[in-house]
């Protein structure tokens, strides 16, 4: 016969108020649970702090090497669309942000005397202390060390896309920024879906916002150096700057564009400042997509050149306003859905080949200079000797 078990007589009472439960003594149960209840607490505690972070530093600047002030500095979120996640105005020399939620990488943007500062940090860079660098922007065009090209796809019977390609390298010494505004850039007035790609050294690509140059601009340039016969209309409504300036290192820089013909004009960039500023090497490397498009070209001087990776190329130096003519040669269709379609793999691939070029070209200007330079000493030589009793 089974024996029948009577539920209402049997009650848990913890252990520490009994004095026992399961054979275990008082108070055994209580510490253990605090424990557990504190681990779980701090390895919560652990996460959150893990999936948060706190971005700090200094602000230097670069040209005096001492840390200083700036106007604005910006916490700002790439993979969020840019959003700007703080705020610090004015800022520095130390700054700290406040914790924010780790989601990719940070940028860090500086304004200091009209000129933007950016610096990108990688997750890993998180928990570093960011030295922050910004400059004067008292650099001079003699400063810079620009590397330009021209690239050009013949899009259509009557159509063309062109890019023009700038590597610029400020070696200021001491170091300072070439400022917003100065240079100016050729850009047919029309030109269509009009593209603009700046980046820095250690810094992502942006795109700036283009500005016209005006007439006051144009008065303090070195356009008559580029052109003394052009008229000022040439220059107005043609040339355009970037919003941003010119940090020491090297910025790559590309301005795209569609003409609705196989004809266009083209002219070297414009200093503005330094209205004495003569260009030393005042030619452009162009090259062009399909290869039997070879252009026509007046104005200017060509010579053929070979570029790696892309063949036949061609260096024209400039005096004044060139005219290009592609209506030689077979074309290439592009996708009327798209809104942007490269023919070519990247305008860095494109500098980064005709960087080979100018390197050769410049050694060549360099040796055929001292050559120049070896026999003019001979001739002075062989003079005195001829004149001497």
């Amino acid at each position: 016969m089974k024996k029948q078990i009577n539920f209402r007589r049997l009650q848990f009472k913890p252990s520490w108020k009994t004095g026992t439960v399961a054979g275990k003594p008082a108070g055994y149960f209580a510490p253990t649970l605090l424990l557990v209840l504190s681990f779980f607490t701090h390895a919560v505690a652990l996460h959150a702090q893990d999936t948060r972070v706190t971005v700090s530093g200094t602000i230097f600047n670069g040209t005096t090497n001492t840390p200083t002030r700036v106007d604005q500095l910006s916490l700002v979120s790439p993979s969020q669309g840019m959003r700007v996640l703080q705020n610090l105005a004015p800022a520095g020399p130390g700054f700290r942000f406040d914790p924010v939620d780790r989601q990719g990488p940070l940028m860090v943007r500086a304004q200091y005397r009209g000129e933007t500062y950016i610096n990108v940090l990688r997750p890993d860079q998180f928990t570093q202390p960011l030295e922050m660098r910004v400059f004067e922007s008292n650099a001079s065009r003699n400063d810079l060390r620009v590397l330009t090209a021209l690239q050009v796809a013949k899009a259509g019977p009557d159509r063309l896309q062109i890019t023009q390609i700038y590597a610029v390298n400020n070696t200021s010494n001491p170091l300072q920024t070439f400022a917003a505004g100065r240079l100016f850039f050729y850009v047919p007035e029309d030109a269509q879906n009009i593209r603009t790609t700046y980046q820095a050294a250690d810094s992502m690509p942006v795109q700036p916002t283009l500005i016209d140059l005006t007439t006051d601009q144009l008065q303090d340039s070195n356009a008559r150096q580029l052109d003394p016969a052009a008229d000022e209309s040439e220059f107005l409504n043609r040339y355009r700057s970037l919003s941003r300036g010119f940090r020491p290192g090297e910025t790559q820089i590309s301005i795209e564009y569609m003409l609705e013909s196989v004809e266009f004009e083209d002219r070297l960039p414009l200093v503005v400042g330094e209205p004495d500023y003569a260009e030393p090497h005042p030619f452009r490397i162009v090259v062009w997509q399909p290869p039997s498009a070879r252009p026509e070209i007046r104005g200017g001087e060509s010579q053929l050149e070979t570029v790696p990776h892309f063949g036949e190329g061609m260096r024209v130096t400039y005096a004044g306003a060139v005219s290009f003519d592609f209506s030689a040669g077979d074309w290439i269709a592009l996708n009327p859905t798209e809104d942007y379609n490269p023919l070519y793999n990247s305008p860095w691939t494109t500098l980064a080949a005709i960087a080979t070029v100018f390197i050769l070209i410049l050694f060549a200007l360099a040796v055929i200079s001292q050559s120049g330079l070896r026999l003019n000493e001979r001739v002075n030589n062989r003079k005195q000797k001829s004149n001497s009793p």
